[in-house]
């Protein structure tokens, strides 16, 4: 499999899934902000997705669904899902760009090769348990211990995928730019 990403998607369809990732995650992702902050705020949402406690759990969707906000709620998870697909679809390029301007069969390009499958399980870390959350926001008496250990799960795993991935991207960047560097100044001597 990190065979094909040496090869493919071909540069121009990389540049497309950047621009067309950009495009959609960051609008989709500060309209999603902006229709969160009306009804929820980061403690609340950190709460909810750290707790691994059915009983918290179903405590806030509960104050969800009295304060009224149960389809916000829906919207929110509705909107992550399109921002996510718009933010993989940038870093997966943003990776492959950078990869392919490593020396090949170096150990930092194999990482980064790597990272290619990383970013497309981080997008399914994130759907998976934003359906999850489209199914509780639409009935929220089917929430069980095994959904709050799933969605809490996934989320927690995607922090920690995420915090490799932009170690990566620094040190992939920081690398190639010492390159760079290391090139120009032999070029001038």
């Amino acid at each position: 499999m990190l065979h094909y990403f040496k090869k493919y998607p071909v540069k121009r369809t990389k540049l497309i899934l950047l621009i067309a990732g950009i495009a959609v995650f960051v609008p989709v992702y500060l309209l999603n902000f902006l229709v969160m902050n009306d009804f929820m705020d980061l403690t609340t949402l950190s709460k909810l997705m750290l707790s691994f406690d059915v009983n918290v759990f179903r405590e806030i969707i509960l104050s969800f669904e009295t304060r009224g906000f149960l389809n916000n709620l829906y919207v929110v998870f509705l909107l992550n899902i399109i921002s996510v697909a718009g933010f993989c679809l940038f870093m997966f390029s943003l990776n492959l760009m950078i990869t392919r301007r490593l020396e090949h069969h170096s150990v930092i390009h194999t990482i980064g090769l790597i990272f290619a499958p990383i970013i497309i399980l981080i997008g399914l870390m994130d759907v998976f348990p934003s359906v999850l959350f489209l199914s509780i926001a639409r009935n929220p008496k089917i929430i069980s211990k095994i959904m709050v250990y799933v969605i809490d799960g996934a989320y927690v795993g995607r922090m920690v995928l995420l915090g490799l991935l932009f170690i990566w991207i620094i040190i992939s960047g920081t690398s190639l730019l010492v390159h760079k560097l290391r090139k120009k100044n032999t070029k001038t001597e």
